[in-house]
């Protein structure tokens, strides 16, 4: 039964608080967007000015010169968009772990007080509030904690 529950309880919920963590996690990738973006309109404003200084020396559009540029661009681009896609991925999946790891507090310490309020007032000798390990906030609890312990004296 033990190993039941501990299994059980092991079971991870992504969004704790769907609301909060799809804005969160859509404000991150935005700006993730935001600068891939940026950069790359600053690869073609590169290569742009590259051709453009070609052309300012009279060179041929058929000159190797503006081969090469054309097969740079062309890696440069594929380089480019293999690496936006993985960042992009990894940007995801760390706006959704963070968002995790601040929704996490905030939905304990509510769902405890939501308890407290719907049951009678005895248990207050019992409430104590504890975060994860890892989570953000820890001061929260402190604070809550040492809240309730005043209220019981």
């Amino acid at each position: 039964m033990k190993a039941k529950n501990r299994i059980k309880n092991k079971r991870s919920v992504f969004l704790i608080n769907p609301h909060f963590q799809l804005r969160f996690i859509g404000f991150t990738t935005l700006l993730s967007a935001i600068s891939m973006s940026t950069f790359l309109g600053c690869n073609f404003y590169f290569f742009y000015s590259l051709k453009k200084l070609g052309f300012n020396f009279g060179l041929a559009e058929e000159h190797p010169f503006f081969t090469f540029i054309k097969q740079q661009q062309a890696l440069m681009n594929q380089i480019f968009f293999v690496s936006a896609i993985i960042l992009f991925a990894i940007i995801f999946l760390l706006g959704l772990f963070f968002s995790h790891r601040i929704a996490g507090p905030i939905f304990r310490m509510q769902r405890l007080m939501s308890d407290f309020s719907k049951s009678d007032s005895n248990l207050i000798n019992n409430l104590e509030l504890k975060f994860r390990e890892n989570d953000y906030f820890p001061e929260l609890a402190s604070s809550f904690n040492a809240f309730v312990r005043k209220i019981k004296r």
